[in-house]
């Protein structure tokens, strides 16, 4: 539970700042293209705490790493996200989740 902690806050602290020493600009990232129309990759999360740690990570990853404009959408719950990933506006690439195994 302290680690989760120290991560989420660490996460929630650094979402206007880079995280990584070696990340790459925010000024040298890019879109992705989709359908002839340049857009960051859309990352809907929902509101339980477990996926919005995952998506924030994963936006950390996939901008200050890969190197892409990222955006996060809040959705209520599952069937919302799944609308999004699935081309209802506002468009999503990505849903992330993560559960403890029995």
């Amino acid at each position: 539970i302290f680690i989760f902690f120290l991560v989420a806050s660490h996460v929630e602290q650094s979402a206007a700042r880079q995280c990584l020493d070696h990340a790459v600009p925010e000024g040298q990232r890019l879109n992705v293209t989709l359908d002839g129309v340049s857009v960051p990759i859309g990352i809907a999360s929902g509101n339980w705490n477990s996926v919005e740690l995952v998506s924030k990570i994963f936006g950390i990853l996939v901008s200050e790493v890969v190197g892409y404009h990222v955006v996060d959408g809040l959705e209520q719950g599952s069937a919302e996200m799944i609308y999004r990933l699935s081309g209802c506006p506002p468009s999503m690439q990505s849903i992330n989740e993560c559960w403890k195994s029995p």
